[in-house]
């Protein structure tokens, strides 16, 4: 092993000499396979707790990307809304988005405007295509 490093989304990962080449690799992969064999085809590792720098053995299993995703859901790992570093919405903003009339020309601009986002995020917002979990 040549080097080990934190990426900034919270995986560990390692550089490695082979064959003459340094190759990076992700050190719950190397874990996971290690202590409980090969990657089935078509799966990917999971953290059972959600904590990308917990790399024990009996932290790791195999799932399916779906599963992977359900799992993160469930145990509330995915940063969604206000909790999202890079948002500039809160639910209550979104609430009020969605119950303006931006088919009238300028709604949406003046939105924009006043929430510090552009007019496309006004009508992704009212259509629901982003911030599907605010009622």
């Amino acid at each position: 092993m040549l080097s080990l490093r934190q990426k900034r989304d919270g995986y560990w990962i390692c550089d490695l000499w082979v064959g003459g080449h340094v190759r990076t690799e992700y050190v719950n992969r190397l874990v996971a396979a290690a202590f409980i064999g090969p990657c089935p085809e078509g799966q990917e590792v999971n953290h059972r707790d959600g904590n990308k720098s917990n790399n024990s053995q009996r932290n790791l299993e195999y799932v399916t990307p779906q599963g992977n995703k359900d799992h993160a859901q469930t145990i509330n790992c995915v940063a969604r809304g206000e909790r999202h570093g890079r948002a500039k919405l809160t639910a209550e903003a979104v609430r009020e988005i969605r119950g303006a009339n931006i088919t009238v020309v300028g709604t949406a601009d003046a939105l924009a405007e006043q929430f510090g986002v552009s007019p496309v995020t006004i009508g992704k917002v009212h259509r629901r295509e982003t911030w599907r979990h605010v009622p």
